[in-house]
This record gives structure tokens, sequence and C-alpha cells, in this order.
């Protein structure tokens, strides 16, 4: 059973990952505000599922969170958003946040990866809340995205994370069924 949750997340690892780092989603994000912050949750799932089976140090989280949060203030998303060199940064370390992720999710508690999940909740709703509400602190002047995409990024955003939450919830409980498997 093991065996087969490990090559499963390996197999859905390397999936996000080939359908977030190729030629034409490269190309379609400088276009799309939508496509560009889908490849942000899509990579760094990656590297959060690659390594979900890795017992290492909790704390991990912490370097984990940062290096996301970094990537969504408007100057950093701005130069990853325009720049390939920032894009090939943003896109490593993106990765590389959700190893680190991925591999002190074990070693924490139940409380824990429910504050975790909390304060990411909290984080994206108040990254959503800016796109929709305040778009105009991510437009440097040239941005490649319109402004109105922003607002349906937002909701795009709020959307993505209660599935993700369902999907998590969902599976907690399945551990208190006694007919699952």
């Amino acid at each position: 059973m093991r065996t087969m949750r490990r090559y499963h997340n390996l197999s859905l690892s390397i999936f996000l990952l080939l359908l977030s780092v190729n030629p034409l989603t490269e190309h379609v994000e400088y276009s799309d505000v939508i496509v560009f912050m889908l490849t942000h949750y899509a990579i760094f799932a990656s590297g959060l599922l690659l390594l979900r089976t890795v017992r290492a140090n909790a704390l991990l989280i912490l370097p984990s969170a940062l290096i996301a949060a970094l990537w969504h203030l408007p100057l950093p998303f701005y130069l990853s958003s325009h720049f390939p060199l920032y894009r090939y940064a943003m896109e490593a370390s993106l990765f590389c946040a959700g190893a680190l992720a991925g591999a002190s999710i074990q070693a924490m508690s139940n409380m824990w990866r429910a504050v975790a999940l909390g304060l990411w909740i909290i984080s994206d709703t108040a990254l959503s809340v800016i796109f929709l509400s305040y778009p105009s602190i991510y437009d440097m002047g040239r941005d490649p995205y319109p402004l109105w995409q922003f607002p349906v990024l937002g909701i795009f955003m709020i959307l993505l994370m209660n599935i993700i939450v369902a999907l998590l919830l969902y599976t907690y409980m399945q551990t208190f069924n006694p007919y699952h498997r």
C-alpha cells in the first residue's frame, strides 16, 4: 500500500511539473494571470507530493512558507511574470518550497497540520481579496496582464482553495470510516 502511494505521488508530481513547465504553458503564462497562478499551485504541489512520504523536521514548513509568500509580493510577482530568469528562479524555488512542505508534513502532529492548513487558507484568502479589491497594487506600469484578470483570478483562487480543502477534509474523514481500506 505504501509503495503504491509513493508511486501515485511520484506520478502525479511528474505530471503536474510537466503540465506547468513546458513551452506552451510558459507562452500562455505571459498573457494570462490565471494560468500563471495555476502553475504556482501545480509546481508547489509537485514538490510537496514528491517528498510527501519523507519524514523530516517539521520546522521546514517555515522556509517553505517564506519562499511561497515572497513570490506573491507585487515586485517578485511582476519580475517573474516578465523576465524568464526570474520565472525560472520562481519555478525552481516554488518546487523546492513544496518539497520542504511535503517533507515536513510527516513530522507534524494533526494539530500543527491543521494550523499550517489554516494559515495557508488565511494567506491565500488575503491574496484573493487583494486581487479582487486592489488589483492595481500588482500593476507595475508595463504589466502583461490586464487589470480585469486579477479579480477573476481572486475568485478562481477562492474556488480552488475550497476544492483543495474539501478534498483534504474528505481524505482525513475517510480515516475514520470503518469501511474504507
